[in-house]
């Protein structure tokens, strides 16, 4: 057995962390093969190869400097290869998707110029070999990706309207994708993903008959997907994701209880950690407070960070729920843990000080929440929950008008997240 698929047997089965070392030697190996023959272009791609595989366990680790340099080096052997062999599709091709998935890094750490550089030369390229060899369904799946995730880059930069016509562009790909190939369900799985995006997009923009209609159109993909393919947990999963964008959508609506009924249906549909984090985060954050039940998103969150530990996503939400549920000291201590393992988020950052200033360290309060409101500042972040969640840190302590904060004893105010 080679070290690329002894890798990728570990990471279905031990996680990403276990296959890391596979990867890494399948790397080491492919490279002493290119430095014999550096002509030979399948010997550059394959190092390519490799570094992709690394890369993928690296982010799925949320190791997102590490696979960012393992991509940057995929790129420059890919380089190579077709260079070398300039006429050979699939070297282009795979050039083109390590581009795609260097955007996808940078845009996850924030690199806004250098993702959109990135997926820009990687759709461009997906285009021509779509153009070119329009009966290889591959390619076009590539480029459907691409798109998807300058939608997403947009959309983080306040380009709305290039994020939904990158969007609207990846769906029209993958709805004739799945429609030319039914027996394929990655396909339709895909399209409900961009559907999903587009109506984030469009919730945001208060457009909420459009929301609701591109909300539906994701539902039915995703529960014929599971009609057709019964009992697959990543479909599960994207149904579920469907009853997460309705629950926003009835949020934005002003009908919070009808949200609470679309969480309880995905806990329903699925057991997916990340579902879980969603439901727990809604739970304790709700904007309506009458709707909260901090006390069922910690048990949420309990479960997540016990199965995945390293996860700072889940400990921030830990920690949002230990806050809620009036535990300041415990809040303190998961946010702690997920600046530890890798957290950065501002909005954690802002919780925290106000679980220090809840417990009596108000010194230590002040500098997080003074180092988190210059982050969103400096993020340019206006949306509804960064402002709520900044609004009641300050009111909190007393920033506003200088006064001295709340008792430190006092419960926890309302609002926020």
């Amino acid at each position: 057995m080679s070290y690329g698929i002894l890798g990728h047997a570990l990471e279905r089965t031990s996680g990403p962390a276990a296959a890391e070392e596979a990867y890494r030697k399948a790397v080491g190996i492919q490279e002493d093969l290119a430095a014999r023959t550096p002509a030979d272009p399948g010997r550059q791609i394959g190092v390519a190869a490799a570094l992709q595989d690394l890369s993928a366990a690296l982010y799925t680790a949320q190791q997102f400097q590490r696979a960012q340099e393992a991509l940057e080096r995929g790129i420059r052997h890919a380089e190579l290869a077709v260079k070398g062999a300039p006429a050979e599709a699939d070297y282009r091709a795979k050039l083109a998707l390590l581009r795609m998935s260097l955007g996808v890094v940078c845009c996850r750490t924030g690199q806004y110029p250098a993702a959109e550089e990135a997926l820009r030369a990687a759709r461009d390229a997906q285009a021509r070999l779509a153009d070119e060899y329009p009966d290889i369904p591959r390619y076009r799946e590539e480029l459907a990706g691409t798109y998807n995730v300058l939608g997403n880059v947009y959309d983080s930069t306040n380009r709305p309207k290039e994020a939904e016509a990158a969007y609207r562009e990846s769906i029209r790909i993958k709805d004739r994708l799945a429609a030319d190939s039914p027996a394929v369900p990655y396909y339709r799985l895909d399209l409900v993903q961009s559907l999903n995006n587009l109506t984030d997009l469009l919730t945001t923009a208060k457009r909420l008959p459009e929301a609701e209609r591109a909300n539906g159109e994701a539902r039915r993909h995703a529960e014929r997907l599971l009609k057709d393919f019964p009992g697959v947990a990543d479909h599960q999963k994207c149904l579920a994701r469907t009853h997460q964008r309705r629950a926003d959508i009835e949020l934005a609506a002003g009908r919070p209880a009808a949200a609470v009924a679309e969480w309880k249906q995905a806990l329903e549909v699925s057991s997916d950690p990340d579902i879980r984090d969603g439901a727990a985060e809604f739970l304790a954050g709700c904007p309506d407070p009458k709707y909260r039940d901090p006390e069922r998103a910690a048990e949420l969150a309990r479960e997540n960070v016990r199965l995945a530990p390293e996860n700072y996503g889940y400990w921030e939400t830990l920690g949002l729920a230990q806050y809620r549920a009036g535990r300041a000291a415990e809040a303190v201590t998961a946010f702690e843990r997920a600046v530890r393992v890798g957290s950065t988020e501002p909005l954690a950052r802002l919780l925290l000080a106000m679980a220090r200033w809840q417990v009596g360290d108000r010194d230590r309060a002040r500098r997080e929440y003074e180092a988190a409101r210059g982050e969103i500042e400096k993020a340019g972040k206006r949306d509804e929950e960064s402002r709520a969640l900044l609004a009641e840190a300050a009111a909190l302590l007393g920033v506003a008008d200088g006064k001295d904060g709340a008792d430190p004893k006092t419960p926890p105010p309302g609002g926020g997240r």
